[in-house]
């Protein structure tokens, strides 16, 4: 058996009305995924920058240690 007050949900609103809550709906959920992509590319722009430290950390390390053994 089909409960009527369940399917008489859909048809209590315009249909207009529905296609804009959609249209909101989509727009949040657009911004949302803008937001989470910037958070992403700031967290790749870090990795970069902390990657590219460690580098030349490495290589001040290395340097140092080649002098070290000279003397």
């Amino acid at each position: 058996m089909v409960d009527d007050s369940k399917s008489r949900k859909i048809m209590t609103k315009p249909l207009p009305q529905i296609l804009d809550e959609l249209v909101d709906s989509n727009r949040s959920t657009n911004k949302r995924i803008d937001r989470v992509e910037q958070i992403a590319q700031n967290a790749l722009q870090l990795a970069e920058l902390l990657k590219l430290a460690m580098t030349e950390g490495n290589s001040a390390i290395d340097k140092r240690l080649s002098q070290k053994e000279i003397n």
